[in-house]
């Protein structure tokens, strides 16, 4: 398990990311479909595995649960 604040970046996780987005824009290297992004964090996401996962959040976000089979 791993956990952190997301406000410890930027304040809140989309601002990170929109930073990113746009620095990325501006270098010529944008973002493309299905590259991962790891906002809010200094750790990357985790590889997708058979097996139960939950994300919890706080600010009013619902958690989420996915279940993977394969």
């Amino acid at each position: 398990m791993k956990d952190g604040a997301s406000s410890e970046v930027l304040g809140n996780p989309l601002k990170s990311l929109k930073w990113l987005v746009e620095k990325l824009e501006s270098q010529g290297m944008p973002l493309k479909a299905g590259q991962r992004v790891s906002s809010g964090t200094f750790l990357l996401p985790e590889s997708l595995t058979k097996g139960e996962w939950k994300a919890t959040f706080d600010k009013g976000l619902s958690n989420v649960m996915l279940h993977v089979n394969r």
